[in-house]
């Protein structure tokens, strides 16, 4: 503000200058202003620095007859920020002295504009001491006027005075106050001014600033915005999948379960384990109760249960039903003299009955009431049985009997005594059909033409004779 006094009364200075009628020529060095130019040499047209504002100094003029400052300008000026010599006795807003400092007891001292002291309200000193509190005596001696630290704003202590009619506040600092920047826990203050025993994410809040009211409290505004676990609100976005009593509508049954009830955890996380104690399909048990056969990995019931009896084992499905679909299931039987075979859906061959010839083709001649598996692991696609003889076909076509012999009605080349386990019948031919007789066989290729072989009394094989045997397959 003081600078720019100057530079107006400089500008003042330069229009007066040219208002002046000189007839002499504009000339810049011939010492003498001329109308336009600020100065001429030593001729200031009467321009000095005090003039312009500045505490002192010797002005200058440039060679282009313009004014140079800068020997003012070193001086200073009041309002510069800086007390320059005996020009000035302070600054505005800057000089730290009281009445005390320059004598007085008391009282206001006042900078003024023009960079001098007021000190009508300071306290005359002698009267600092009297027992009176007049002029800005704030107290004198003991006369506190009834002042104490808590009319003066602090929680308590005792006020006490110094020697210059001032309070003394060390008691009442000792005690704090709202505002002194420490938080007096006892009396309730949760922050002073910056200072704070917690932040937004030491209340676990997910994130927001702190700030202190007047009262020294805490405003937790901006942390409320950014919400934290246990307001009540489900912050997906921070992990939570549940908030107190709020389950976002879940229940255990709507997540799976077939019972329970839902806990909300300490960390804003679903505890299930009310729901897990009721179980659902899912989780490795199986729940009778609740109809299930079946669970994952662990079935619950056998091909049996399922009404399916000869082996196999039931699989499990997204419902937790046992289904059957894979259990061993009869797709075809054939009976002989004294013992039966069936044939499974998965091409497994089962036989039960009498197996004095081996022909249930488990590899001993013991016979069982129960079904047998067929020794060899091959799967089949056909069975036909005879009096005491098996055969079957292959899904390639192949050909195998077993059982009794003694009228080639195995195929294999020779009348032995029997084979107990699945023979292959000789000749290499692919059958697509078997049917077999008390003691013979025949079967049919996928191009029409008949074999057939065992024995041939009363020309049953249709080979044009009654040739009493033949042991390999022979064309009709």
């Amino acid at each position: 503000m003081r600078r720019l006094i100057v530079l107006s009364a400089y500008v003042l200075f330069m229009a007066v200058a040219c208002d002046e009628q000189n007839t002499q020529v504009d000339t810049c060095g011939d010492e003498v202003a001329d109308p336009g130019e600020a100065c001429d040499g030593q001729d200031f047209g009467g321009t000095t620095c005090q003039g312009l504002g500045y505490n002192g100094g010797q002005i200058a003029c440039t060679d282009l007859c313009t004014l140079d400052l800068s020997g003012c300008e070193a001086a200073g000026y009041c309002g510069n920020g800086t007390v320059e010599g005996p020009s000035e006795d302070c600054e505005p807003e800057v000089s730290t002295e009281t009445c005390i400092s320059l004598g007085y007891g008391g009282g206001d001292l006042v900078c003024q504009a023009n960079c001098h002291w007021d000190t009508s309200g300071c306290i005359a000193p002698d009267t600092c001491g009297d027992g009176e509190i007049t002029g800005g005596e704030s107290c004198d001696g003991t006369n506190l006027d009834g002042a104490t630290c808590e009319s003066e704003g602090w929680y308590g202590g005792t006020l006490s005075y110094r020697s210059n009619c001032d309070f003394d506040l060390a008691g009442c600092q000792a005690v704090g106050k709202c505002g002194d920047g420490v938080i007096q826990e006892s009396h309730f203050e949760e922050c002073d001014t910056e200072t704070f025993n917690h932040t937004c994410s030491s209340l676990g809040y997910y994130g927001g600033d702190i700030t202190c009211t007047d009262q020294c409290t805490q405003d937790l505004s901006d942390c409320l915005s950014s919400g934290r676990c246990g307001d009540g609100t489900i912050q997906e976005e921070h992990g939570e999948t549940c908030d107190g009593t709020n389950f976002n509508g879940d229940t255990c049954e709507s997540l799976g379960w077939y019972a329970g009830e839902l806990v909300c955890n300490t960390s804003c996380g679903l505890d299930l384990s009310d729901c897990e104690d009721a179980g659902r399909c899912g989780d490795g048990i199986v729940q009778y109760s609740q109809g299930e056969g079946c669970d994952g990995i662990t079935i619950g019931l056998t091909c049996e249960d399922l009404g399916h009896l000869h082996g196999g084992a039931p699989t499990c499905d997204a419902s937790c039903v046992a289904s059957g679909d894979s259990c061993h299931r009869f797709i075809q039987v054939a009976a002989g003299e004294f013992h039966v075979c069936g044939l499974t859906s998965e091409g497994t061959l089962l036989c039960w009955g009498n197996n004095y010839y081996g022909q249930l083709g488990n590899g001993t001649t013991s016979s069982s009431d129960v079904p047998v598996p067929v020794s060899g692991g091959d799967s089949y696609v056909e069975v036909s049985a005879g009096g005491y003889h098996t055969c079957a076909l292959t899904s390639g076509g192949t050909a195998y009997c077993w059982g009794q012999n003694n009228n080639g009605q195995l195929g294999i080349g020779s009348t032995s005594a029997g084979e107990n386990i699945p023979t292959l019948v000789s000749g290499g031919i692919v059958f697509g059909h078997l049917s077999s007789g008390s003691e013979h066989n025949c079967g049919i290729t996928s191009a029409g033409v008949a074999y057939c072989w065992g024995t041939n009394s009363d020309g049953r094989l249709g080979i044009g004779s009654t040739s009493s045997v033949v042991s390999v397959p022979t064309p009709v």
